[in-house]
């Protein structure tokens, strides 16, 4: 398992030991899911049938959900309104397993909430509820002291600015010295703010729109954006200045070094909320390991790459990065929270998901009949592979005879399977709640109501098939004659 969290040399699972403190702008995004059938007789707009809902860390806590999926420790603080809306980024930390305990609630203040209306795979409206406020001179001193008082406890620092208050001068001009001062680097994803309240910090990764109006830096001009990138990186004290710069990659800038420029690294691009996000924590875990700055850079490239291709704000694991990062490794393998993630990118682009799971151990013709039989109900065929614990409960000793690894790689390598997962197959009916396919197939050895999951499926819209057997003989029987003495 070591080699496949390893990247350019760099061993992600160092993450795991890794405390970070994110201080920052904290947002709820909503998800708002339909498709468009009809035009309002109301008005010349979309009528959106809304068919799922979905809240998540937004803002800064979209920086403390990539951490967490990354491994890291993490705690955080800002400041959330005494609403529904605060209260349930307060819930999200908490089951993110981040340490929210330095997040002010505040009366009447509302939290940020952003509500995007999503009708297949495009953005209809977005709608923003939120107060600006600056945090006061009081507040902004507690929090600062209270983090003083457990510094020694953070490996590095994100600061998340979103514009909405949080990160005024006066806090910003506190915490960076402090963090400097006990040489822990800091990582600041900006916003619009006048980039001198900034001094001090060990990296800054606006994007290109963000380096341009703030900074002057137009990397239209390569030669000219190096001189002014080397000016601006000795007036500030940054160790560095890492541009994302979307289609095109990004850029690094390091005092007395040449600029690295870095190509985009994505297949496929559908959403790029949350990219930046993405990128800062990659760069704050990579600075806290004491990686060099520009495999850091790499690294948050690759990640910001992996992200873009998904739907919506959105973070990734170690193992999806890693995969990212080793071309010859089989991208359809993929873990629980990486296929939700997968499926739910195709379903807003209309794609008929096809579902179906078994232990498939000793693949033989029966099954391939059976898999591209039930690829033909859909478009995008789920394979999910009971582990080899499952499979010995369920087939007795001595099964499987092919580990779930090698029957993983095994089913990935079929055309007509599209992605793979390994399962304990008590967790069947939860995951088909999540997962909600538009087909669940299994063998016509089964009766309807035999299949384990049917009703979830059908109440979600979905249909069980039950598809015919090519051959008599399963993987039990074939075991049995091959065991039969004389034979």
């Amino acid at each position: 398992m070591k080699a496949l969290t390893v990247v350019q040399g760099l061993d992600l699972d160092q993450w795991t030991e890794r405390r970070l403190l994110v201080v920052g702008d904290l947002m709820l995004d909503e998800y708002l899911w339909g498709r468009v059938e009809r035009i309002s007789p109301e008005a010349p707009v979309p009528v959106v049938e809304v068919s799922r809902e979905e809240a998540v860390l937004g803002g800064a806590g979209n920086v403390v959900r990539n951490l967490r999926a990354l491994g890291a420790q993490v705690s955080v603080a800002g400041m959330v309104g005494d609403d529904p809306a605060g209260r349930r980024v307060l819930e999200l930390l908490a089951e993110a397993g981040a340490n929210g305990s330095e997040v002010l609630v505040l009366e009447g203040r509302r939290t940020s909430l952003k509500s995007r209306l999503m009708a297949g795979h495009q953005q209809v409206v977005r709608i923003d509820r939120e107060t600006r406020a600056e945090i006061e001179p009081v507040q902004a001193g507690a929090l600062v002291a209270s983090i003083a008082k457990r510094i020694n406890d953070f490996d590095g620092l994100i600061l998340s600015d979103y514009a909405k208050g949080v990160l005024s001068p006066g806090l910003l001009g506190q915490l960076i010295p402090a963090f400097q001062k006990v040489g822990r680097p800091v990582v600041v994803d900006p916003k619009s703010r006048p980039y001198r309240d900034y001094a001090g910090a060990s990296l800054l990764t606006p994007n290109q729109r963000e380096a341009r109006q703030a900074l002057g830096l137009d990397l239209s001009r390569p030669e000219e954006a190096a001189h002014q990138a080397a000016r601006l990186l000795a007036e500030h004290d940054w160790s560095g200045l890492l541009v994302t710069r979307g289609s095109q990659g990004l850029s690094l800038f390091r005092p007395g070094r040449e600029p690295v420029h870095v190509a985009a690294q994505a297949r496929q691009v559908f959403d790029v909320s949350g990219a930046g996000d993405t990128v800062a924590a990659v760069a704050g875990l990579g600075l806290a390991c004491g990686w060099p700055m520009e495999a850091v850079a790499r690294l948050a490239n690759l990640a910001g790459g992996v992200v873009v291709g998904k739907v919506g704000t959105a973070a990734l694991s170690r193992e999806e990065l890693a995969r990212a990062g080793q071309p010859q490794g089989d991208g359809k393998i993929l873990g629980l929270e990486e296929l939700y993630a997968a499926t739910d990118r195709l379903k807003a682009l209309g794609k008929r998901i096809v579902f179906t799971n078994g232990c498939f151990d000793l693949l033989h013709t029966g099954h391939l009949h059976f898999l591209q039989r039930s690829k033909e109900e859909g478009e995008v065929l789920i394979v999910g592979l009971d582990d080899d614990a499952s499979v010995a409960r369920l087939k007795g000793p001595g099964r499987p005879v092919i580990s779930q690894s090698e029957r993983a790689r095994i089913m990935a390598a079929l055309d007509f399977v599209d992605f793979v997962f390994v399962f304990e197959t008590g967790s069947l009916e939860k995951m088909l709640r999540r997962l909600s396919p538009d087909v669940l197939t299994k063998g016509a050895n089964y009766g309807p109501d035999q299949v384990v999951g049917r009703s979830i499926v059908e109440a979600a819209g979905g249909r069980v098939v039950l598809i015919p057997l090519e051959g008599g003989e399963t993987t039990s029987s074939r075991l049995n004659r091959l065991r039969q003495p004389g034979e």
